[in-house]
């Protein structure tokens, strides 16, 4: 009897140290998965802003186009100054703005680009 005793008492043992690391290593799961959700959400609003403006400046619309890579850039600074979002963001204005026969904004948005670009390295 007092065999099977400690036998049970060694399992009980046994266990607890797995028992503490379940809640924690659970708890880090669900703010990864939480993190990852977040940062996918705020990159959508990026994303179909320059999927619009791509689809317009395919149509030759590029007043639409202009409006929407700039609503663009802006989500990107929202997220980070220094993405690189923000540089494609840019060049997609500055190829609008050369369509529009806009120079001094094409070359404005160029210069943008290679500045946050150089801040990145």
């Amino acid at each position: 009897m007092a065999a099977k005793r400690r036998k049970k008492r060694e399992k009980k043992s046994a266990n607890p140290p797995l028992r503490l690391l379940t809640a924690p290593l659970l708890l880090l799961a669900a703010a990864l998965i939480l993190w990852y959700a977040h940062v996918g959400f705020a990159d959508r609003h990026w994303r179909n802003f320059r999927e619009a403006g791509d689809r317009a400046y395919e149509r030759g619309n590029y007043a639409w186009a202009a409006k929407m890579y700039g609503k663009a850039l802006k989500e990107a600074r929202d997220l980070d100054p220094h993405d690189p979002r923000v540089v494609k963001s840019l060049v997609d204005l500055n190829k609008v703005y050369k369509a529009q026969g806009r120079a001094d904004l094409a070359d404005l948005a160029m210069d943008q680009a290679r500045k946050v670009r150089a801040r990145k390295k």
